[in-house]
């Protein structure tokens, strides 16, 4: 993917290549997120992306990339009429079916003890986004997300 105005324009700017560690990626959101308040992007979707982003990340990170440390992440984007669309590629492990997780929260019990402590990630990614896709080529994930501006 490459950034740029509308659907054909192109900008010189290369994609983000990280290695799987929460510091890696907390230093590419930063990086990112900076460059997106230099374009014409709205800040609230701005803020929805970075969560989003951040999320994704995180767990490619603690799931796909777990005992991987020499494997790869990269993170693109391009605006296409105003949506902002990311696309983020790593080389571990794939997704349990093949496919995203659906979203749904977790169980609770009702008492604090018992909540559980994750499953709240896919849940906000897939409320926070308006197209979100996976697929799995040659050793490869590939999750493509698209976020367009809201009232």
């Amino acid at each position: 993917m490459q950034d740029g105005a509308g659907e054909t324009g192109t900008c010189p700017r290369p994609p983000w290549h990280l290695t799987p560690t929460l510091a890696e990626v907390r230093q590419a959101l930063a990086g990112i997120v900076a460059e997106w308040r230099t374009r014409d992007i709205p800040p609230d979707l701005i803020t929805r992306a970075e969560l989003v982003l951040a999320e994704v990340l995180n767990n490619v990170v603690e799931h796909a990339m777990r005992n991987v440390p020499d494997g790869r992440i990269t993170v693109d984007w391009k605006l296409d009429s105003g949506r902002l669309v990311l696309c983020v590629t790593d080389d571990g492990r794939p997704m349990p079916d093949a496919n995203l997780p659906s979203g749904r929260l977790p169980e609770a019990s009702g008492t604090a003890a018992d909540t559980p402590e994750g499953g709240y990630g896919w849940f906000l990614i897939r409320h926070l986004v308006d197209a979100l896709t996976y697929q799995r080529h040659g050793g490869t994930n590939r999750v493509s997300i698209t976020l367009a501006p809201r009232p």
